[in-house]
């Protein structure tokens, strides 16, 4: 039997209800129960009834799977961001600019301008959130979601961890450390919007055509 798209939409339900809240991983795993009941010969709903009683532990197995390979895609890309020459140039851009800012303006005002700058790219990812989950209704993919989840562990630890070893230096000698561990914050939040964009245009590509 053919599966029809109203069938299609119960499958993906039932996967969404189940717990596979990620889109990309519940367009393989609709195809793939589709694909199984078509090649049954009785009625959809009690093909599919006696098809997840005997996969759906295997499915949320693979759900688990597919979200940890996902994640490692995810960070695997930002890292080769941050250490391509796009992302070398914003880095030392910005610890250039922070240098040569220490020339014309007082060390409090640099340390200012960070905070700032850290203010800003708050609101983009606040925005860039906002936008594609409440105006767009756009649901959850896995590689932008997981990449995001551990980013801002990383960079919560990364703040506690800087609170108590880069404090704004007393001495001018160490302004250089707390610059570059500034720089490093800032560069890596960054390119992990520039990289949720690239995850999130080819999703749509492979999935949205």
């Amino acid at each position: 039997m053919q599966a029809t798209e109203n069938q299609i939409k119960f499958i993906d339900q039932y996967l969404e209800n189940s717990g596979v809240k990620y889109l990309d991983i519940r367009y393989e795993m609709t195809d793939h129960v589709a694909t199984a009941l078509e090649e049954k010969e009785g009625d959809f709903y009690d093909e599919f009834k006696t098809y997840m009683i005997l996969h759906k532990k295997e499915l949320l197995d693979s759900n688990n799977k597919f979200s940890k390979i996902a994640k490692n895609k995810a960070i695997k890309l930002l890292f080769g961001n941050l250490l391509s020459v796009k992302g070398l140039l914003i880095a030392g851009s910005l610890f250039g600019l922070s240098l040569l800012g220490l020339n014309h303006m007082n060390f409090e005002k640099i340390v200012y301008v960070f905070y700032l700058t850290y203010f800003v790219l708050i609101l983009v990812i606040s925005g860039f959130n906002i936008y594609h989950k409440r105006i767009k209704k756009e649901k959850l993919w896995s590689g932008t979601h997981k990449l995001m989840e551990v980013v801002s562990f990383i960079i919560n630890w990364v703040m506690i961890f800087g609170i108590n070893t880069f404090k704004t230096p007393e001495e001018t000698g160490d302004n250089f450390y707390f610059i570059l561990y500034q720089c490093v914050i800032v560069s890596i939040i960054v390119m992990t919007i520039i990289t949720s964009r690239q995850l999130m245009k080819k999703y749509k590509l492979r999935y949205e055509g």
